[in-house]
């Protein structure tokens, strides 16, 4: 049987690049643990703009330029857990609709609620003690029911887009990864969507390294 394939997209900005950087050299130790030398059958895209795109648009043009059975996000500040990859890698094997996981969410390094991101969940519902998602960017998802939403700009895009998803009726099937989280939602407060920041000197903007399994995209096109 083929193996599957999964993108894993991101959205990234040069005023973000410090934090990049820690999420690239720890998907290379996964990938390439994973797959020692072979083909990788995850990889991924990444969208880097100056200010130009919202997040919506640049998410959404990740999605339509994909080309893999299943696809999800990374935010460029976030993490995966050591064996994240390994763990969703050998559920996807199942073919499921989606994968859902357990979130590890910190807010300036100081721990939260524990997150669920899962279908057994009808809705969004903050807890007292856990906070509850259904359909959320950051689990693989088949592509193809991915696009039964659209990304657009704006607050809470991603909640929009996964309502549009589950209101298309076609993703079903799930398989469940119980603690540890295999995510790690890294949040700080003084770098948020809502940071005051201006275009950065074309001079200043920094290289990206090179990865086998990395593509990546501007608003000029791939590079």
């Amino acid at each position: 049987m083929k193996l599957p394939t999964w993108d894993l997209l991101i959205c990234t900005i040069p005023h973000r690049h410090a934090r990049l950087l820690e999420l690239l050299a720890d998907l290379d130790r996964q990938v390439t643990g994973l797959f020692e030398g072979q083909s990788p059958g995850i990889r991924a895209l990444l969208y880097r703009d100056n200010l130009t795109h919202s997040y919506g648009h640049k998410t959404q043009a990740l999605v339509n330029a994909s080309e893999a059975d299943y696809v999800s996000c990374a935010d460029d500040d976030d993490l995966f857990a050591p064996d994240g990859l390994a763990r969703i890698w050998l559920a996807l094997q199942s073919r499921p609709d989606y994968v859902g996981f357990c979130v590890r969410w910190t807010q300036d390094g100081q721990p939260k609620l524990p997150v669920e991101h899962s279908l057994r969940h009808p809705r969004w519902d903050n807890g007292s003690d856990i906070f509850r998602r259904t359909i959320m960017q950051f689990n693989p998802i088949r592509r193809d029911i991915a696009l039964d939403g659209t990304w657009e700009g704006g607050y809470e895009a991603e909640r929009r887009w996964g309502d549009q998803v589950t209101a298309a009726g076609r993703c079903k099937t799930e398989a469940w990864l119980p603690e540890p989280a295999v995510y790690w939602y890294r949040e700080s407060t003084a770098d948020t969507f809502k940071t005051a920041r201006v275009p950065m000197p074309p001079d200043a903007i920094l290289p990206l390294p090179a990865y086998p399994w990395l593509t990546v995209l501007t608003a000029e096109g791939s590079v």
